[in-house]
């Protein structure tokens, strides 16, 4: 309910799944660029050092594949550190929530993938 203010669905992740996982980390930088548009999060550096930190993760993916998930998740993880340090302060909580959703699934999705 808290994602329906942005037009955001979190998939839930299956091994059967055919959620693209590269799709996912697309639709995060989509999340996040209408977060800042609308004020969820209010701050354009922290915008971009979250970018930065899921494009790195994506990249290390695209990359190094099966090598490359530790460091891929550590990444991702460094995001949801990011987010609760700025919670209530730069990012709203529906913000927060969709934000640590997205990580979350895209670390179960990482973990999960078979390159």
């Amino acid at each position: 309910e808290k994602c329906q203010k942005i037009g955001i669905k979190i998939l839930p992740i299956s091994k059967k799944s055919s959620v693209d996982l590269f799709g996912n980390f697309q639709a995060l930088f989509w999340a996040l660029d209408n977060m800042y548009k609308y004020g969820q999060l209010n701050n354009e550096g922290i915008l971009k050092s979250l970018k930065a930190k899921i494009s790195g993760a994506r990249e290390i993916l695209e990359k190094q594949k099966e090598t490359g998930k530790k460091a891929a998740i550590n990444k991702l993880e460094a995001v949801i550190a990011e987010i609760e340090a700025q919670k209530d302060k730069h990012l709203n909580e529906d913000g927060f929530i969709v934000i640590k959703g997205f990580c979350n699934n895209l670390i179960a999705q990482t973990k999960e993938k078979v390159f």
